[in-house]
């Protein structure tokens, strides 16, 4: 996603938009966040766009999101999409009163100027209809090295220790069968285990 981001500013200029689906809890949100907080990728000035007011309806909105990235260049994150009608329909398009089409999320992005979109959904179908096929990307599950990695890092050192203390491994596969791949699994079973071990005697050295 860097390589983009970044590539969109060095190499193409305008509009760019890409797609990332994948089950819940695979990192979507966190990739974005770590996308965003890289001014690098941002390409742009620290600045937070933020505005306010009485607009008239859906339409009113979109006229005002326009008018506030006139001029500049931009970085939209639309994290955790899903189906509303037609309102995310074709990202690229570049709609037109006289096509009713003024309750579209597309009308709203200028075209014209050095600007990107990051979309993040469960859904391939979705993603493709927002973004176009050819910038859609699978976010698959982690392998269990990486979800034993997250899980210790958690837990903290006291579940490090007794896992080692461990001679049979049936309870650490167990955990890793438990995660299916998903970082947010895995870190929220490693603070689940940080917490049960507060209230065990402080000579444990088994997890059964």
């Amino acid at each position: 996603m860097e390589r983009f981001l970044i590539r969109r500013d060095n190499e193409v200029k305008g509009f760019k938009a890409i797609g990332i689906y994948g089950v819940a809890g695979v990192g979507k949100t966190t990739l974005c966040q770590l996308t965003f907080n890289n001014k690098q990728c941002l390409g742009v000035e620290d600045e937070e766009i933020k505005f306010t007011g009485k607009h008239r309806g859906l339409r009113g909105l979109l006229f005002a999101l326009r008018s506030v990235l006139k001029g500049r260049r931009y970085l939209i994150v639309l994290d955790d999409a899903f189906y509303i009608d037609n309102f995310f329909d074709n990202l690229w398009s570049e709609p037109k009163l006289e096509d009713n089409c003024t309750e579209k999320l597309a009308l709203g992005l200028l075209k014209q100027q050095s600007g990107a979109v990051i979309v993040t959904t469960w859904s391939e179908e979705l993603a493709k209809e927002m973004v176009g096929e050819e910038n859609v990307h699978p976010f698959l599950p982690l392998q269990d090295k990486s979800c034993h990695e997250i899980f210790e890092d958690s837990s903290g050192e006291k579940v490090k220790q007794l896992l080692n203390f461990q001679t049979d491994h049936d309870l650490e596969d167990t955990f890793m069968s438990k995660f299916g791949g998903l970082p947010l699994a895995a870190k929220i079973m490693g603070k689940i285990m940080e917490q049960e071990l507060t209230k065990m005697p402080a000579n444990t050295t088994s997890l059964d």
